[in-house]
């Protein structure tokens, strides 16, 4: 029998009727916190335990969208290569829970008609989670409502993942940010 620990990404983007599903890459930042998580079996939040996946890996999540469509994904890098500036804040998580050694989280972002520039080509995604204050068998995040964010996982046309497109701010557009792991 072999121990091992299996990761699982996966990203869906709904833009109108069109839609694309490939895999994300977990950063240095994203791994840390996995690591972190599957050590302790929580996150510290200011001397309260709130455990498990329901906050992986904190109290603040975004995501971010970018122009860039060819370069690949460098898992040291800390923000998207050419990033809009627009935020697409959490409309939903679900964390799963398939069967007794597998776990996961599912966070969506949805951004109403309207809501960005019309017109724009987007070639990647970044999904950025709170900072942690210090790192090691338990991380901690800084208990209050705006603690700074660090780029966890991107998807990019660079990678082969995403193919890009040109936004149209009357169709809304939905992304699915799946974390899995089991063991």
């Amino acid at each position: 029998m072999t121990d091992a620990i299996g990761l699982k990404t996966a990203v869906e983007i709904q833009h109108g009727d069109s839609i694309q599903i490939g895999e994300n890459k977990i950063l240095f930042r994203g791994r840390l916190s996995l690591i972190s998580s599957i050590a302790a079996g929580s996150i510290q939040v200011s001397g309260t335990n709130n455990g498990g996946w329901s906050n992986l890996p904190g109290a603040s999540y975004s995501l971010r969208l970018g122009t860039d469509v060819s370069s690949p994904t460098d898992l040291n890098q800390a923000s998207l290569i050419a990033e809009l500036g627009w935020l697409i804040g959490l409309t939903q998580q679900k964390a799963t829970f398939s069967n007794a050694s597998e776990r996961g989280c599912t966070f969506i972002f949805t951004a109403p008609p309207n809501a960005l520039t019309d017109g724009v080509t987007i070639g990647e995604f970044g999904l950025y989670m709170s900072n942690w204050t210090a790192t090691g068998f338990r991380h901690t995040v800084p208990n209050n409502f705006n603690p700074a964010q660090s780029l966890f996982s991107r998807i990019a046309a660079g990678d082969g993942e995403l193919t890009p497109f040109v936004y149209n701010a009357a169709l809304p557009l939905t992304v699915a940010w799946t974390v899995k792991f089991s063991f």
